[in-house]
C-alpha cells in the first residue's frame, strides 16, 4: 500500500516539475503547482522526487518476498511515473501511449502489484485490474478534455487533440461503462466479498453528500459538469470497495 502511494506521489511530482512552465500560463494550475509559483525550486523538487521514488522501490522490494512479480510491477510503475512526464521521453504527449501508460501506472498495475503481494498469480485478478485500468483511462480522457485548450497551446499532440473532443468524450464514456460492467461482473462471480460492495456504496453516498458544496473534480480543479463532480465520490466508493 505504501509503495503504491509513493509511486502515485512520484508521478504527480515529476508531472508538476516538468509542466511547471506550462502550468504557469494558467493561474488556477499555477496556484497548486509549487514549482510554478516559486514555492519550491526545480533542484529541490527533483531531490524530493528521488527520495519518494526510492521509498516506493523499497516497499515493492519488501513486498517481493511474496514473489519477484511484485517487484517487476513496481519497477514498471515507477518507470512509467517518470517517463510519462519527463521531457526526454514525455509519454503524455504521444497519442494512444499517453492513455495506456496513464491507465497502467495509475490503475491496472497498482491493483496487480497489490494482488500479487498477497495472493498467488494464478488466482483471479484480471477483473479488479481491468476495472482500475478503465477507470484510470476514463480519468485521462476527462483530464485531456478539461485541459484541451491549454494542452493545444503548449504544443502537445495527445490522444484528445488528435481524435477531437467528440470522439474523446465517447471513449471516456465507453471506459466508464465497461468499468462499471466489470464491477457488476465481480459481484455476479463473487470474486470479492459481497459485503464490500455495500461498504463502497456507503462511502460513495457519504462522499457525494459531504462534497456537494465543493464542486471540484478529483484533482481539485473546478468541476465543469456533473460527471466531474461525481469523480471524488466515485473514487471514495472504489476505495471503500477495496
Amino acid at each position: 500500500l505504501l509503495a503504491n502511494i509513493f509511486a502515485n506521489c512520484l508521478s504527480f511530482m515529476v508531472n508538476d516539475i516538468e509542466d511547471a512552465d506550462d502550468d504557469a500560463r494558467d493561474p488556477p494550475r499555477a496556484a497548486r503547482n509549487v514549482v510554478s509559483n516559486g514555492q519550491l525550486d526545480r533542484h529541490t523538487a527533483w531531490w524530493a522526487s528521488l527520495g519518494v521514488g526510492l521509498a516506493s522501490l523499497g516497499g515493492y522490494a519488501l513486498a517481493a518476498r511474496s514473489g519477484p512479480e511484485v517487484l517487476a510491477c513496481g519497477v514498471v510503475i515507477l518507470a512509467l511515473s517518470i517517463l510519462y512526464s519527463w521531457r526526454g521521453v514525455r509519454l503524455k504527449a504521444r497519442p494512444v501511449v499517453d492513455v495506456l501508460s496513464h491507465a497502467l501506472m495509475l490503475g491496472g498495475l497498482l491493483v496487480l502489484a497489490g494482488h500479487l503481494a498477497v495472493a498467488p498469480a494464478g488466482e483471479a485478478w484480471w477483473l479488479p485490474a481491468t476495472t482500475a485500468f478503465l477507470v484510470s483511462a476514463y480519468g485521462q480522457f476527462h483530464n485531456q478534455l478539461r485541459d484541451f485548450d491549454t494542452d493545444r497551446a503548449a504544443g502537445l499532440s495527445n490522444s484528445a487533440i488528435i481524435l477531437g473532443t467528440s470522439a474523446t468524450a465517447i471513449l471516456a464514456r465507453a471506459c466508464a461503462a465497461v468499468g462499471f460492467a466489470c464491477v457488476v461482473l465481480m459481484l455476479v462471480l463473487d470474486s470479492i466479498p459481497r459485503w464490500s460492495f455495500g461498504a463502497g456504496a456507503i462511502a460513495g453516498l457519504l462522499s457525494w453528500r459531504l462534497r456537494t458544496g465543493t464542486a471540484t473534480d478529483m484533482r481539485g480543479t473546478e468541476a465543469s459538469d456533473a460527471a466531474s463532480q461525481a469523480q471524488r465520490p466515485m473514487l471514495d466508493a472504489l476505495n471503500g470497495l477495496a
